[in-house]
């Protein structure tokens, strides 16, 4: 429902009827549609950090553009997946972050780009994985208000970045062109 018609025109009622429940019931789960909403962006973003902690776990398999392809690909993928999921991300609201999960899924990339580069510290390699973390989101933002005719476009255009950007940092002082 927030996918079709937005967070702003959905209704705690129509919430109520699309999940066959009465309205009193709802809101003994959730005082409000930001709680609702709320509480999807924290399943979706558990959900997505599962999808990209595959993705690193596999990084030792893939080239830097499968890698970087993959990547966005997942952010692509779950976007078409999750169609509420862009939309929430917009909603201005106040959500306590896992930052554990945050920490340890950039220490992941930070480490699958240690794999490709042994010659990266730990402290440049967090600092990778934090920018191409940054590409992606980025990407999210374009490619959530993009049209449906440009989204692929859009995600075309952030894979040859990703891409480029970890090739040239992944080739650094070990001669790989």
């Amino acid at each position: 429902m927030f996918a079709e018609r937005g967070f702003e025109a959905t209704t705690m009622q129509a919430i109520a009827d699309l999940s066959e429940s009465s309205i009193g019931a709802l809101y003994n789960y959730f005082p409000d549609k930001q709680a609702v909403a709320a509480t999807l962006r924290i399943q979706y973003s558990q959900e997505l950090h599962a999808h990209l902690q595959r993705l690193t776990d596999e990084s030792k398999e893939l080239s830097v553009a499968q890698f970087a392809e993959s990547f966005i690909d997942c952010i692509v993928n779950f976007a078409q997946e999750r169609p509420a999921w862009l939309n929430l991300r917009a909603v201005p609201m106040r959500i306590r972050r896992d930052l554990t999960a945050r920490t340890a899924l950039r220490t992941s990339f930070a480490n699958a780009f240690r794999g490709k580069n042994p010659s990266l510290s730990p402290e440049r390699a967090l600092l990778v994985a934090n920018v191409a973390v940054q590409i992606v989101k980025a990407m999210r933002t374009l490619y959530g208000e993009s049209d449906a005719k440009t989204k692929e476009s859009v995600a075309q255009e952030f894979r040859k970045v990703l891409t480029r950007y970890l090739e040239d940092v992944l080739a650094e002082k070990i001669g790989i062109d």
